[in-house]
């Protein structure tokens, strides 16, 4: 594994997996914050600008598609990109996955998907 795949998993790991044990520990918590933050375009174009800066960090230094690991980590940065280009292009659009994301199968099975994806990314990155 190369060091920019090590560093990413490193990095995106243990926060895919807080953030789907967060989203299913804490659903309601998680439906005012978005709710909340929809309301403010302010964050909206922040989230969207940190968003697209980590996706461009991603993809200009780990746009490799060899290893099963190596296309995890590219995808990860081309969604960054893409999500962060489409919050400050089409800010509605950042309400619109809030309303989809709050529909309980939906979050249950993304919250469940990131903590698969995160423990699998965290174990790579510092025991494997």
């Amino acid at each position: 594994m190369n060091e920019t795949t090590l560093l990413v998993v490193q990095l995106t790991g243990p926060v895919l997996l807080a953030m789907g044990a967060g989203f299913l520990l804490n659903p309601k918590m998680y439906a005012k914050v978005y709710s909340g933050f929809s309301k403010n375009p302010f964050s909206v174009l922040i989230a969207g600008m940190l968003s697209m800066v980590m996706g461009l960090l991603i993809v200009m230094n780990h746009n490799l598609w060899s290893t099963p690991l190596e296309v995890i980590v590219s995808i990860l940065g081309w969604g960054a990109l893409v999500k962060g280009a489409a919050f400050m292009v089409i800010p509605p659009f950042y309400e619109k996955m809030g309303k989809i994301f709050l529909n309980k199968p939906f979050y249950t099975v993304v919250s469940l998907i990131s903590i698969v994806l995160g423990g699998y990314l965290s174990w790579v990155g510092f025991f494997a």
